[in-house]
Order: C-alpha cells, then sequence, then structure tokens
C-alpha cells in the first residue's frame, strides 16, 4: 500500500527542484541609453524586483533542503508561505509603474511572469503542506499491513492430514480439525478487522486532506484503494466467521486485489500526466522569462 507514498515523495521532491530553478528571475540589465523612456522603466522594475531578492533566497534554500534532504521542517514551510505575499507585493509595485508605450509587451509578460511565479510557489507551498500527512498515513498502513500479516500467519489454519483408526477415533480427530479450523478463521477475521479499522482511520485522515494538483491523482487513488480495501475486508471478515468458509479464496483474492487500486497501470498513467502538466506549467514560467530577455534584446536594438 505505501508504493504510491514512495512515488509520491519521487513527485514531489522533483516539483520541487523545478521551482528552484525559475523562482529567482530578474529583469537583465539594460544597455539603452540612460535617458531613454525604455531604460528608466526597466530600472524601476529592476529595483522593484530586486526588493525581493534576499527573501525568495530563502525560499530557494528551502527547495533545496526540500530536494537534497528530502525534509520539510517548520521554516521550510514558513518560507514557502512568505513567498506568496512578497511576490504579490512586487507585482502590485510593477503594476503601478506606468510603462512607455514601446515597453507596453515587456510589462505584459513581467507581469505575466510574476504571476506565473506566484501560480508554481503557491502550488509548491500547498504540496509541502499536504505531503507530511500524506506519507504519515501511509506509514501507518504499511505498519498495520505489517501487523496484519504477522497476525495473519500466527493463526495459521490445520493442515489436512489422512486419518487412521477407528470410526469414534476419526470422528474424534475431524471435531478437532474443525475445531481448530474455526478457531483460526475466527482469529484471521480479528485481524482483518482490526487492519480494517486501521484502514477507516486512514481514509478518514487522508479526506481531511486538500492535494495540490500534482497529487491530486496519488492521492485520489490511494483514496480508493481504501474505500476498496475496506469493504473486501469487511466481506472476507464475514466469511471467515461463517459457518461454512468455502468462499474465502475468492473473497482473499478481492482483498489483495482491492488493496492494488493505487498500483494499477491507471493509476500510474494518471500521476505520470499531472507532472507532464506541472512542469509544462513550469516550462511556461522559463518561456515567459526567455520571452522577456528578447523582448528587451529588441528594445535595446530600437534604442540604439
Amino acid at each position: 500500500m505505501t508504493i504510491s507514498g514512495r512515488r509520491a515523495l519521487t513527485i514531489g521532491f522533483a516539483v520541487a527542484g523545478g521551482v528552484a530553478a525559475i523562482v529567482l528571475v530578474l529583469i537583465p540589465r539594460s544597455s539603452s541609453p540612460h535617458h531613454s523612456p525604455v531604460y528608466r522603466y526597466i530600472t524601476s522594475v529592476d529595483a522593484a524586483e530586486a526588493r525581493m531578492t534576499y527573501s525568495l533566497s530563502k525560499v530557494q534554500a528551502a527547495y533545496q533542503a526540500v530536494t537534497v534532504r528530502h525534509s520539510m521542517s517548520p521554516a521550510t514551510a514558513k518560507a514557502f508561505a512568505a513567498a506568496v505575499p512578497i511576490l504579490r507585493t512586487v507585482e502590485m509595485r510593477i503594476a503601478r509603474i506606468p510603462a512607455p508605450p514601446q515597453a507596453s509587451q515587456l510589462r505584459t509578460l513581467v507581469l505575466r511572469l510574476v504571476r506565473q511565479e506566484i501560480a508554481a510557489t503557491r502550488e509548491i507551498g500547498s504540496f509541502v503542506r499536504f505531503l507530511p500527512s500524506f506519507d504519515a498515513v501511509l506509514r501507518a498502513l504499511g505498519t498495520a499491513a505489517k501487523r496484519l500479516g504477522h497476525d495473519l500467519a500466527a493463526a495459521k489454519a490445520p493442515t489436512p492430514q489422512k486419518l487412521h483408526g477407528t470410526a469414534a477415533q476419526i470422528e474424534q480427530a475431524q471435531a478437532a480439525f474443525a475445531a481448530a479450523a474455526t478457531k483460526a478463521a475466527l482469529a484471521q477475521a480479528d485481524a482483518v478487522a482490526a487492519y480494517d479499522t486501521a484502514v477507516a482511520k486512514a481514509r478518514a485522515r487522508l479526506r481531511a486532506l486538500s492535494p495540490p494538483s500534482v497529487m491530486e491523482p496519488a492521492y485520489r487513488y490511494q483514496l480508493e484503494a481504501l474505500v476498496r480495501t475496506s469493504a473486501a475486508g469487511a466481506r472476507l471478515a464475514a466469511g471467515l466467521r461463517a459457518p461454512t468458509r468455502t468462499s474465502i479464496p475468492a473473497l482473499s483474492r478481492a482483498f489483495a486485489a482491492a488493496s492494488r487500486t493505487s498500483q494499477t497501470v491507471a493509476a500510474q498513467r494518471a500521476e505520470v500526466a499531472a507532472v507532464k502538466a506541472y512542469n509544462a506549467r513550469l516550462r511556461a514560467v522559463g518561456t515567459t522569462a526567455v520571452d522577456i530577455r528578447r523582448e528587451i534584446t529588441k528594445l535595446q536594438a530600437h534604442e540604439h
């Protein structure tokens, strides 16, 4: 059940690394004549962005802590939370700077870049808040699954033996075998029911979380797996407690299959698609940064 969690961690750290590469994009220095309106506009924008450099350097350090040490401290979460207001302030300051007509496209691009950075920072901040709780649920499920395996092994059903002796002896042996089989089945039912209780708690904890878009498929399929596992576990426990247990093999297979819902090909494809969509949003930020540099180069050429 924890495979999805490990995959989630891998996705998350890759996402954080991608954001770290783009949060500190600033306007390149202009070589336009100092008296030109374009130069004055670019200088003003530069000054507005430079005010956030120190704060965002802390955010970048937080991203690197996530990607290198695979850790998410309270300080990291605090840095992400502080980043969005900083970027919002920069956006408002830049929006108030009047641009000459020839720099109108540059102004549009700069504001687009800041807004894209805000969206990316907000998303990774959401991820940082989500992942520790998500992974804690999966770790708890892993512990419960190990306990289930141990309890089921300890409650192993007796092995049928070829009987010899008198009719009375055979009848006595059959009764003893039936009693032992029933005792094992009831112990197994209790183990499955205990695991179902852990699954129900995990499901409640997951439903209280709000996943970021890049984690939504992993979250959705994990939750679906828990719903199916809970239902299949209830049926298996009831079957183990029934007077006749001929349906146990089929119920056991259904129980095992339900827990693998989050590991299906469809689940993996959905998770990959979510990461690709996120990467596309990140690439859009990089594309805007390149467009800004090109626009400045074009404006500089016209100034000379």
